[in-house]
């Protein structure tokens, strides 16, 4: 597949094309923001957070696509038989020349579902996968150019911030990806119609945006951090028909979920539980275990050391604890509200050996009993949901449920007074 730069051209781009939107640029940034976050936390002793992209090289995403379909792992489960189940309906809402961009893309089996039913009805429209890995964009979009008939299947290459500037782009959207939008209103009836008249002083209207996160990205955060990002998004959507389509575990209630929860995120690893209904833990060293989750992590230290240019992030010199907690930040007289977390502390040599050691190239000085929080995974039902959204200038216009047994919900969003439009039927 091919990896183009960003050129401004009335062409539609083949299916299967992955655009560099700031994907090569990613290892300095990334490199940048973990000294920073190495440095705050030797300078002022507070609890380190690695940013998420040490997980998700090439490596990451072949583990994380293991792990997301582990039996024990629900919510892929629940993800893709509600996409069965509700898919046409959702179909509905797509207009033809749309596109659809799919923030943090991964693995594109579950997305799939849901594509195969908007090319069942026949609807042209533009499916763009965002995501930090440019192998696995490559390895991901093969099967969906290969099985789709009306669907262009592209990629971006490059951050969450890299893809919200371009997906705001008019002409990124009109004039690059998808000429054929809204082609009929200009008389023409074929792609090559819809570039001519690209070309031709005729100026096409905006397709209509429509922003994926099948996945439990957008609202998988601290409360004030979601609405942040929702609001950000939100400021996307330009035109009535625009919205955005958003998954959410809305397992959230404790201590009814707890032993779910815990399930999905413990199910090869050598743990007992510990503790209260509420809140119980476990802790562990994963250095030699080969449960998927270790591997996760440990490819994420070996991505952060190979940035670092040191072998700081050594696994046995950490343990793991897992803890379903409450979340404490939601708003006043809302209830729910749940959380899984991995707490990593380190165990290792003391901070003056860990200094000789590691040297200040590294920019790092551990001490025994440092923790780091890494991959928390927030849980918000309906109720708070809908408060989110209203905190963030959007409405929740529709819900679908993943049948009788699940609390996995997709939410149809769209921006306060939009006029909640429907796509053509």
């Amino acid at each position: 597949m091919a990896i183009d730069q960003y050129i401004p051209t009335a062409t539609p781009l083949k299916s299967g094309t992955i655009l560099d939107i700031g994907g090569s640029k990613l290892e300095n940034a990334t490199h940048q923001a973990l000294t920073n976050v190495l440095a705050k936390a030797t300078t002022t002793g507070t609890p380190i957070t690695l940013p998420d992209e040490m997980l998700y090289d090439s490596t990451g995403h072949e583990l994380w696509s293991q792990i997301i379909y582990h039996p024990d792992y629900y919510q892929t489960r629940d993800e893709i038989s509600l996409l069965d189940s509700n898919g046409d309906d959702i179909a509905s809402y797509i207009n033809p020349g749309a596109v659809m961009l799919d923030i943090g893309a991964g693995d594109t089996r579950k997305v799939a579902h849901l594509l195969r039913k908007i090319d069942a009805r026949g609807i042209d429209a533009t499916y763009v996968a965002l995501d930090i890995s440019e192998e696995s964009l490559a390895r991901n979009l093969k099967p969906l150019t290969q099985s789709l008939r009306h669907i262009c299947c592209i990629g971006l290459w490059g951050s969450f911030s890299d893809g919200m500037a371009w997906f705001t782009r008019h002409d990124a959207l009109v004039n690059i990806l998808n000429p054929l939008a809204n082609y009929t209103k200009h008389g023409t009836s074929s792609m090559a119609g819809a570039v001519a008249a690209a070309r031709t002083s005729v100026t096409p209207e905006p397709p209509q945006r429509v922003l994926l996160s099948l996945g439990s990205v957008l609202c998988n955060d601290a409360w004030a951090r979601a609405v942040s990002h929702l609001e950000a998004w939100a400021r996307t959507l330009t035109e009535p028909d625009d919205f955005i389509l958003a998954g959410m575990d809305g397992h959230d209630q404790l201590p009814a979920h707890r032993e779910k929860l815990w399930a999905a995120y413990h199910f090869d690893a050598d743990e007992t539980e510990e503790g209260t209904m509420v809140a119980s833990s476990s802790s562990s060293s994963f250095s030699s275990s080969d449960d998927l989750f270790s591997q996760f992590w440990c490819n994420g230290f070996t991505h952060a050391n190979r940035l670092l240019g040191a072998n700081v992030f050594r696994p046995e010199e950490w343990a793991v604890r897992g803890a379903v907690v409450p979340l404490m930040d939601i708003p006043r007289g809302l209830s729910g509200g749940a959380c899984h977390r991995f707490i990593f502390t380190y165990t290792g040599v003391a901070a003056a050996a860990a200094a000789a050691r590691h040297g200040d190239s590294a920019g790092l000085h551990l001490a025994a009993g440092q923790t780091m929080d890494w991959f928390d995974a927030h849980k918000y039902g309906p109720e708070l949901v809908r408060e989110m959204c209203g905190e963030a200038g959007l409405v929740v216009e529709r819900e679908w449920k993943a049948g009788q047994d699940s609390c996995f919900y997709q939410y149809l969003f769209r921006s306060y007074g939009s006029g909640s439009a429907r796509g053509n039927m």
